[in-house]
């Protein structure tokens, strides 16, 4: 078996990973606000949107796949399945380098001038990078079963830097929308090129083989998560979908602006979940069921004391964050940034990587496309009475249907009752010691005469130490936790 370092020094490192990659990752779009207009904003937003929707569908669980192949096997072996998954995922980026082309051209024959065909103009460049990214995409999941994610977190902030300076530099230097997207895609391909040699020379050393796993098992993994990632894309990305098709490409940019989520406090969750699913998938595999769930119902409380007050700094400063980061031209995406903080709050926990580390892909699948009607049927009807904020209150409102499927297929896999999966009551608890500290902010948003960077800095001062100073009484954050981080503090600085 690989020797890894803990699951929670796995999550501490890539989290530390994201925070510097964050700084480089938030420049891009509060520069380029600033640079071009609305229109060509939502043209490049509506192509990027695109890039991702597709290849997300089409890579499958491909690289997922890594995260449950991998574990407990020989090093040859971990050699010989991420050569057949690279192999996979080259023949699945050939697929989405053509499809982008066609959806280029036709989009061009079809819709001649119109803001979809003006951004479809950009995907023959993204069809590029598709040759590259999507084999590249397996990276992060192999790294970590790996017990690499130092190495995970250097590639983050290697790649946010990169996109940054290839994005920014060509924007300042007054090249065309066009220019900027053809400057970023050659990163990306740069990129992907190296994080695969990555790969490579980590298993240098391990003797080449076949691999153990056949192509038809990898398929019978793959193929329900590539069925869940059509549901959970169409789900993630209805709302921008709806806005662009029903509003102009100047609303669609407003609304791309208020829908953007904080890089970090959203990926916490995720970035989490990905360091833990190895143990879980062991633990899984060992009959452990009962020690899983508690540590999942763990993880999803520790992780709401630290995610909930940060999303609450932007539910209580929307105005102020929009207005700072993306000028007063875009002040109106205020509500529909404070649903989404809304949306950040209650999602804490990751409950698709407990049913993968068990295996149970078609509880993904299903619980996937439970969460694709729910949200059309919510969604819909609110974008009809309430316009481009709706698409974001539906959004939020879908979430807690899907939440409830995914504790039934979790309390099937684990063998509880139905109320014994999630924390809710800890949860909630986590919510209303937020809202109690969040009077002081909401005092200095109503009388302090400040703009909004001095404002925003002061409501995020009162709100977090007030929480600080109630959640120590409380509990909820310990003595111990005071000196971890006193202790980081301390390293970071030399003492």
């Amino acid at each position: 078996m690989t020797a890894t370092p803990s699951a929670a020094r796995q999550a501490a490192i890539l989290l530390a990973g994201k925070v510097l990659g964050t700084i480089s990752e938030a420049l891009v779009p509060l520069m380029i606000v600033r640079l071009w207009g609305k229109a060509e904003v939502g043209h490049v937003a509506s192509a990027q949107l695109t890039y991702f929707a597709l290849t997300t569908i089409l890579q499958a669980g491909f690289p997922e796949a890594a995260t449950y192949f991998l574990p407990g096997r020989s090093a040859p072996e971990r050699r010989a399945i991420t050569a057949q998954l690279a192999r996979i995922l080259l023949g699945v980026g050939v697929l989405a380098a053509t499809l982008l082309v066609l959806i280029s051209g036709v989009s061009a024959l079809s819709l001649g001038g119109s803001d979809w065909a003006k951004g479809a103009a950009l995907l023959p460049w993204f069809a590029l990078l598709a040759l590259a990214d999507l084999p590249s995409r397996m990276v992060t999941n192999v790294l970590v079963v790996e017990g690499r994610a130092a190495t995970t977190a250097a590639l983050g902030v290697f790649r946010a830097t990169g996109v940054a300076i290839a994005t920014l530099v060509p924007a300042l230097s007054g090249w065309s929308p066009e220019g900027v997207v053809a400057s970023t895609c050659a990163f990306g391909i740069g990129f992907a090129g190296l994080s695969l040699w990555v790969v490579r020379r980590h298993f240098r050393d391990a003797a080449p083989q076949p691999s153990p796993v056949a192509n038809r098992e990898v398929l019978r993994f793959a193929v329900p998560l590539g069925l869940t990632e059509v549901a959970s894309i169409t789900n993630a990305q209805l709302d921008r979908y709806l806005v662009l098709g029903w509003f102009t490409a100047e609303t669609f940019a407003e609304y791309h602006a208020g829908a953007w989520q904080v890089p970090l406090v959203g990926s916490i969750p995720h970035i989490i979940g990905v360091a833990f699913t190895p143990q879980f998938v062991v633990w899984f595999g060992q009959g452990m069921r009962a020690e899983v769930l508690a540590a999942w119902r763990q993880l999803a409380v520790r992780t709401a004391v630290l995610v909930t007050p940060l999303s609450a700094v932007f539910i209580v400063g929307a105005e102020e964050t929009m207005t700072l980061l993306f000028t007063d031209a875009y002040s109106d995406s205020a509500t529909v940034f404070r649903l989404f903080s809304v949306f950040m709050m209650l999602r804490v926990a990751t409950f698709g990587n407990l049913l993968l580390a068990a295996g149970r892909t078609g509880l993904i699948t299903r619980a996937s496309f439970l969460a694709v009607a729910s949200n059309a049927l919510i969604t819909v009807p609110c974008v009809a009475f309430f316009g481009p904020a709706g698409a974001a209150l539906g959004t939020t409102l879908a979430f807690l249907p899907t939440a409830t499927y995914y504790c039934y297929g979790i309390a099937e896999i684990t063998g509880v009752r139905l109320r014994a999966v999630y924390p809710l009551l800890g949860h909630a608890r986590v919510i209303l010691l937020v809202a109690v500290s969040s009077a002081p902010a909401l005092a200095v948003k109503a009388w302090v005469p400040f703009g909004p960077g001095a404002l925003l800095a002061l409501e995020a001062t009162a709100l977090l130490t007030t929480y600080a100073i109630l959640a120590t009484a409380v509990g909820y954050i310990t003595p111990e936790d005071w000196r971890v981080a006193t202790a980081r503090v301390r390293q970071k600085l030399g003492r």
